[in-house]
């Protein structure tokens, strides 16, 4: 086993996880920005978009196991060198992706006051201020289809600084048009959620152009031709839909799941829910470390199994595990240090407040655990064996997580930040299943000799 601290191991660790890690801070920095300046509205408007961002996660996950399914052999053939087959596993990513979200699309403007009754009572300010929302924002999730596919692309064919170059400029947008049209400064309509969905259609809508640009200039190994789109050979959308699926189903089941999670905290009242939505986008700025040695063992572990470098794959999984459990626990110290000062800046009461700052605390003293458990998803996702990520991530959630959330705030009084603590400790016995199958290594799979 090689050394995760020897240079050469280090240096490309860093050239591959360094611009997702920087991507996601600044994403993450801006939706907390952009949860203070609707935090500004009040408790009703946190918990109106948090809403409706729950509603679209569920269908963005399902685009995130298209792109994840076709990306196992995106990554693999960038490796094997195979760049005919690289486009065509590209072209799936972009005809999928499109189709989910145009479907999301015609579901939320036709349904719209039913998904929103989901988590809210119907009439109440939260309820109008979330259809309000929904009916401009869900635009946006076209554009992000897009970025999606183009983005995660790059990413598996280890050149990610160029969707982050999109994706910097797209926050930038985002952040001044939100300043503009939420508040009504320098002579803009004061819009309020309208205002902080609009300025987020017009962002990723201009990053996407900026990413499709960016394909052209550079992403020459995949780059294809309007009308060439469909031309993707049944053999390898059969192989990709084969992993794709069960990784869908995850993204699906498991969305569903922190669905019925995010339900089972909304039964304690708006105050809470606006807490917790706090406590997880401030959880966000400091997860995005994890975000970037996700994207690292994508590639390099899926880079290596496609040039049929067995060991080395396994190696540079382990070593990434090593790396990011060490980052994890200083992490975790920061933020218990910091927590209080940045929830203070938010406009809340003392109900929120609380569950915000001890939901935040139990997440930081388990953010090695879900490191552990995120390279070990993403190694066995590299290596094609997505059954076991589906029993392991979405099965268990709804085995485990999802029951005793429920049972918690239908048959106790408990308030929400201990039923967080103790539907997180489950963590720890998911990571333990993980493990011990990872152990067995029946995921260092070369995909491409298949």
């Amino acid at each position: 086993m090689k050394n995760a601290f020897n240079k050469k191991f280090l240096k490309r660790f860093l050239i591959v996880a360094s611009p997702m890690i920087l991507q996601q801070f600044l994403a993450a920095s801006v939706q907390l920005i952009d949860n203070f300046m609707v935090g500004e509205l009040g408790e009703s408007a946190i918990s109106a978009v948090a809403s409706v961002n729950q509603v679209f996660f569920i269908g963005m996950l399902m685009i995130f196991g298209i792109t994840g399914g076709a990306g196992i052999y995106t990554a693999q053939y960038f490796g094997d060198k195979d760049f005919d087959k690289l486009k065509q596993s590209y072209r799936l990513k972009i005809v999928c992706s499109l189709a989910i979200a145009f479907i999301i699309v015609i579901l939320a403007l036709g349904f719209k006051e039913l998904l929103a009754s989901a988590f809210l009572e119907v009439g109440s300010e939260s309820y109008v201020l979330a259809i309000k929302y929904m009916s401009i924002a869900v635009i946006g999730v076209i554009p992000m289809a897009i970025n999606g596919a183009v983005g995660s692309t790059f990413r598996e064919v280890a050149r990610p600084i160029y969707a982050t170059y999109a994706t910097i400029t797209s926050i930038l947008l985002n952040t001044v048009l939100n300043y503009l049209l939420i508040f009504g400064h320098f002579g803009f309509p004061e819009l309020g959620v309208s205002g902080a969905a609009i300025a987020t259609v017009i962002a990723r809508s201009v990053e996407s152009i900026i990413m499709l640009i960016m394909v052209k200039l550079n992403g020459h190994e995949f780059s294809t031709r309007l009308r060439d789109l469909f031309k993707i050979d049944r053999k390898i959308t059969s192989k990709i839909f084969e992993k794709a699926l069960p990784l869908t189903l995850n993204e699906m089941l498991w969305s569903g799941g922190m669905t019925a999670l995010f339900y089972a905290y909304s039964l304690r009242g708006a105050e809470s829910l606006a807490g917790h939505s706090i406590a997880y986008t401030v959880f966000q700025l400091a997860f995005v470390l994890f975000g970037g040695i996700g994207v690292a063992v994508s590639v390099m572990v899926g880079n290596e199994l496609g040039a049929d470098n067995i060991e080395e794959a396994k190696n540079n999984s382990f070593n990434i595990m090593v790396i990011g459990t060490i980052i994890a626990v200083i992490m975790g110290i920061l933020v218990l240090i910091l927590s209080e000062r940045i929830i203070g800046i938010y406009n809340i009461n003392e109900v929120a407040y609380q569950v915000a700052k001890r939901n935040l605390r139990t997440l930081a003293l388990i953010f090695p655990v879900i490191v552990v458990n995120l390279t070990i998803f993403f190694s066995m996702r590299a290596g094609g064996d997505t059954k076991s990520t589906l029993i392991m991530d979405a099965i268990f959630t709804w085995v485990g997580p999802v029951p005793l959330a429920l049972g918690l705030a239908l048959y106790t009084d408990l308030p929400v930040y201990t039923m967080f603590f103790f539907v997180n400790l489950l963590e720890i016995l998911k990571m333990v299943v993980a493990i011990i199958r990872y152990r067995q290594g029946s995921w260092l799979n070369n995909l491409t000799k298949a």
